[in-house]
């Protein structure tokens, strides 16, 4: 019988494991030297920036606090486990193939909870959403509007009910929450502040929870009027920064355009490019990079609706970050977006983000996910861009905020068709007559008319609601609801909008 000797006695060495690294199994950052060198190799058209980015305040009161989490829940946050990775034998063999590979990853990334961030570049480590800003050019009327695009883009209202970020004319430093009940009904924040257990489903996948921050003083301070706005703080940043990736600029896009049209060849793992990562990514996303030949093409990759983008905008954050990057400007998927340039000089932009990357640590490594192909864009979208004479460059795309507006009013009419009911009962009325994010009051019957009329709810003009369901403004009196538009396209680019 063998003798315990002294390493029988001591615990089981446990087996390193690591991530799919993009570096030849190493998690270190490329050196000084070796980003100076890809730098020369791929020459981003890097510039400098100054501008300034609004952004919800990183300190708020309770009640804003609250406000937000109700409203939006999950944009300080969305939860999401990763699907294991070799779900599917062909993407489990690509993986192999591709890239250096560990037997464990598909275990660790099924128990990893993560959130992706758009063009963050690290789904395994997101940056902070204190990181984003939404951009405004000096002397804009609505220094808010991308930043109000972006927070509805999150709103719930089939949980939550009548929910929506609006601008606030008296208070330019800040937006305004607007909370509605039915009619005849306390607003939602009333209700949830004193209810707050039934709305706990609302909560379980952000890391935040604002029934934490309810206490009996902030209760008594909220009325159960009808409409309820809670005033929120915003930040304005000025910034100062090189080496920015600035896509409103001509040179960016055609060189996003070539790098995805042409993904850059990785001879080995310490290529930084890795355009066989892009490659696969594709085609899992089912999009066909050789039929890119424009920036208009891109579209549905670089403005995908789902929150925090996809694989491939990830891919292109990290890469840019690897290259020295300080700081990707980029449109808007959640608000209608443009730029006008002239002679190549900037003139004016709306609808634009800023990440800042400054300081922020450079990502060693990607992570395979069980990909399904882009969302097809629903709704109405029509691009429009000059590509000679002295405006060359300038461009717009219409469609984002519409979109934004029409999924959110579809939340309503089912969160209507779910509370509607109870309503009528108690109140003995057969029609309900509400306003949900367009500026036309509905009439919400036991049972539906064919072809029914709609009230502007400023004016009370009437029309059929086929004639005007799309159109951003009451055509009498321009009321534009809650979720206005504020920019359209301009004038010398109408003639040229196309239907995407």
């Amino acid at each position: 019988m063998k003798t315990p000797g002294p390493q029988d006695n001591a615990e089981p060495k446990k087996k390193e494991t690591t991530f799919i690294n993009l570096r030849s199994g190493r998690v270190q950052p490329p050196t000084e030297e070796e980003t100076n060198y890809f730098r020369e190799k791929y020459r981003p058209p890097f510039v400098g920036f100054v501008g300034v980015g609004r952004r919800v305040a990183s300190s708020l009161t309770n009640i804003q606090s609250i406000a937000l989490a109700l409203a939006f829940p999950t944009f300080l946050g969305r939860g999401v486990i990763d699907r294991e990775a070799a779900a599917e034998p062909d993407w489990a063999k690509d993986i192999r193939k591709s890239s250096s590979y560990d037997a464990n990853v598909e275990r660790q990334l099924q128990a990893r909870k993560s959130f992706r961030r758009r063009y963050s570049g690290d789904s395994h480590e997101p940056l902070p959403r204190e990181r984003y800003f939404a951009l405004f050019a000096d002397g804009s009327t609505e220094r808010s509007y991308t930043l109000l695009g972006e927070l509805n883009a999150y709103a719930l209202a089939l949980k939550s009910g009548y929910c929506a970020a609006v601008p606030l004319a008296e208070t330019p430093g800040a937006i305004g929450v607007v909370f509605r009940g039915l009619p005849g009904e306390p607003n939602p924040l009333y209700q949830f502040v004193n209810n707050p257990d039934q709305y706990g489903y609302l909560f379980d996948t952000v890391s935040r929870d604002p029934r934490n921050l309810i206490s009996s003083g902030l209760i008594a301070s909220i009325s159960r009027d009808n409409e309820y706005v809670v005033s929120v703080t915003c930040e304005d940043i000025q910034f100062t920064l090189d080496d920015i990736f600035d896509m409103r600029l001509s040179e960016a896009r055609s060189w996003v355009v070539v790098f995805f049209r042409n993904p850059p060849p990785a001879k080995t793992n310490d290529d930084l490019a890795h355009g066989g990562w892009l490659e696969l990514m594709a085609g899992q996303y089912n999009f066909d990079l050789s039929k890119v030949h424009g920036w208009r093409d891109l579209v549905p990759v670089l403005c995908d609706p789902n929150f925090g983008g996809n694989g491939m905008t990830d891919l292109f954050g990290s890469f840019l970050r690897r290259l020295g990057c300080r700081g990707l400007i980029y449109p808007s998927a959640r608000s209608d977006h443009g730029v006008v340039l002239d002679e190549g000089r900037l003139v004016d932009h709306w609808g634009w983000n800023l990440v800042n990357y400054t300081g922020a640590s450079i990502p060693t490594r990607l992570s395979p996910e069980e990909w399904t192909p882009l969302q097809r864009p629903e709704g109405i979208y029509h691009f429009a861009e000059i590509e000679s004479g002295p405006r060359a460059g300038s461009f717009v795309s219409l469609g984002q905020s519409l979109y934004t507006k029409l999924v959110n009013q579809t939340l309503f009419d089912q969160y209507i068709f779910f509370h509607g009911p109870e309503w009528r009962s108690k109140n003995a009325r057969h029609t309900l007559s509400v306003r949900g994010y367009c500026w036309y009051r509905c009439d919400y019957l036991m049972e539906p008319e064919t072809n029914p009329m709609v009230a502007c709810d400023k004016c009370d003009s009437q029309f059929p609601f086929n004639q005007v369901a799309l159109l951003p403004r009451c055509p009498r009196c321009q009321f534009g609801g809650d979720l206005a538009v504020f920019v359209t396209a301009p004038a010398f680019l109408v003639p040229l909008l196309m239907r995407v």
